[in-house]
């Protein structure tokens, strides 16, 4: 029951991930810093994205390690080596912080799908109970 809440938390934090990148807005939900005109150009030149880090799509790529009984850890990676570079930001190559990969405020207690895992693993833990007679 554990592990099942744990993975059900990675997907929903991983959803979050996603919209961000599809929406152009970082973790506190506010829109990420506008590209510069060197960029704009740039991306004339070659493939033009949605929203700023969907170049190609590819940052929105991630994999989620499932929690299992034996291993009640869920993790979610980024499919690309240079994510987290724009998640952080590094001023000798111009690039400004756009925090994109982590958890949500709608992830973090408080929040919606904070709200809804945990109705989801009390309600997982109260069948469990229940079918052993607790």
């Amino acid at each position: 029951v554990i592990a099942d809440g744990l993975n059900e938390k990675a997907k929903f934090i991983n959803e979050g991930i996603q919209q961000g990148i599809a929406s152009g807005k970082d973790l506190d939900g506010k829109a990420f810093k506008k590209l510069k005109e060197f960029t704009i150009e740039k991306r004339k030149r070659k493939v033009s994205g949605k929203t700023i880090l969907y170049e190609t799509g590819k940052m929105s790529e991630t994999k989620i390690d499932r929690a299992t009984p034996q291993r009640l850890k869920a993790s979610i990676t980024s499919a690309t080596d240079y994510g987290a570079e724009h998640n952080e930001g590094d001023e000798s190559q111009n690039l400004p912080q756009r925090k994109w990969f982590g958890i949500n405020k709608d992830n973090k207690p408080g929040g919606k799908s904070h709200e809804k895992v945990n109705k989801f693993l009390a309600t997982k833990l109260f069948m469990a109970w229940r079918k052993r007679g607790i």
